[in-house]
C-alpha cells in the first residue's frame, strides 16, 4: 500500500493538534481520559444507527448470502458514517463492520465485515440496529488481521476463525453462556452490573474523543466532532469494561497506559493509503502491538482510532 498522501497526512495531525486532556476517571478497573477540543468544519452526516433506526439505511445480507460481507443501502440525501468494530444485531447472524466507513448519499455499497455469531443462520434479511461495539481486545485484533489482508490481497477481510476465538475466550472468562457464542449476547449478559455506570459515566463539555484503557488493552478515539463522540461513548465505554470484568474474573493486574505517550505515537505514525469503499480516504497503519485508522473526507478528519495492547 501507498504512503498516505501528505495532504491528508496534515488533515490527521490537524485533528490531533486540537487535543486538549480533559479529566482522568477510573472505576472498576476501566480508565478513561476524557480528549477535548472545538468541532472541526461540519461534514453533513448521519450516523449509521440512528439511520438504522429511522428507515433511511438498510443493512442487509448480500444476493449471495456470504458471511464476510453485507449490502448497506443508504437512502437519504446525505452521507452516513460507521466506526470499525460497530456491530450489526440480526439478519442470519450478527456482524461486525471491518472498517470505518463513509457511505455516500442515496448510495448502495458492499462492505466486508466478520461474523460475531456462530452456529446461527436464519431466515433473517436485514440488520435490526448497530448500537454495540465489539469487545476492545476483539476489536483491536480484529483490526490487526483486516489491516494484514489489506496488505496481502487489498480485500479488507478479518481472520475469522481469530474473532471466534476471542469471544470464546470472553464467554469462558466471564462465566457467561450463549448458544451461538454471540458477541451481542456475551455483552449484554457480562455487563448486566456494568450498564449504571456506562450510563454515569462523565461526558464533558466540548469532549471530542477519549482514551480507554482496561485489562491492558488500550484505544484512542477522536471524531471531528463533539456530537458524534457522544453518541459513540456508550458502546465505546461499553467494549472496556467487558475487559475490565475479564480481569477481575481472572485476577489480572492492570497496567496504566501513558495517554501523552500514546497520543504522541499516533501523531508519528506511519500511514498507508487503502482502497475501500465509501467516501474520503480511509488511512491505516499497524506497528508492534499498535493497529490503526483513520478517515478523511474533503479535507477534514472525520475519524481517528488507535488501539492495542500493553506488554
Amino acid at each position: 500500500m501507498p504512503t498516505l498522501s501528505e495532504h491528508e497526512t496534515q488533515a490527521i495531525r490537524a485533528s490531533l493538534e486540537r487535543i486538549n486532556f480533559g479529566t482522568r476517571r477510573t472505576d472498576s478497573g476501566l480508565t478513561t481520559w476524557s480528549l477535548l477540543g472545538p468541532d472541526l468544519d461540519p461534514l453533513p452526516y448521519s450516523l449509521l444507527d440512528q439511520s438504522m433506526k429511522d428507515g433511511v439505511c438498510d443493512v442487509r445480507e448480500t444476493s449471495a448470502e456470504t458471511v464476510g460481507a453485507v449490502v448497506v443501502e443508504n437512502k437519504s440525501p446525505q452521507s452516513i458514517f460507521a466506526l470499525h468494530g460497530q456491530l450489526l444485531r440480526g439478519a442470519k447472524q450478527n456482524r461486525a463492520i471491518n472498517l470505518t466507513t463513509l457511505f455516500p448519499a442515496n448510495s448502495e455499497l458492499e462492505v466486508k465485515v466478520a461474523c460475531v455469531e456462530r452456529g446461527r443462520w436464519t431466515h433473517g434479511k436485514s440488520f435490526e440496529e448497530a448500537s454495540y461495539m465489539q469487545s476492545a481486545a476483539g476489536r483491536s485484533e480484529k483490526l490487526a488481521g483486516v489491516i494484514d489482508n489489506l496488505r496481502a490481497t487489498g480485500r479488507g477481510e478479518a481472520n475469522q476463525s481469530e474473532v471466534w476465538a476471542q469471544q470464546a475466550s470472553k464467554e469462558r472468562h466471564l462465566g457467561v453462556q450463549s448458544c451461538t457464542v454471540d458477541e451481542i449476547e456475551i455483552q449484554e449478559r457480562g455487563l448486566s452490573s456494568f450498564e449504571h455506570l456506562i450510563d454515569d459515566w462523565q461526558f464533558e463539555e466540548d469532549q471530542l474523543g477519549i482514551i480507554l484503557n482496561a485489562n491492558n488493552y488500550w484505544a484512542i478515539e477522536v471524531f471531528d466532532r463533539a456530537s458524534t463522540y457522544r453518541n459513540y461513548q456508550p458502546s465505546l465505554l461499553r467494549s472496556f469494561a467487558l475487559e475490565a470484568r475479564e480481569a477481575r474474573e481472572r485476577g489480572i493486574s492492570s497496567r496504566t497506559a501513558n495517554p501523552r505517550q500514546l497520543m504522541d505515537d499516533v501523531w508519528s505514525a506511519a500511514w498507508l493509503q487503502t482502497n475501500t469503499v465509501g467516501e474520503g480516504q480511509l488511512a491505516v497503519g499497524s506497528a508492534s502491538q499498535t493497529r490503526q485508522c483513520a478517515l478523511v473526507f474533503k479535507g477534514t478528519c472525520v475519524s481517528i482510532s488507535a488501539s492495542g495492547a500493553l506488554r
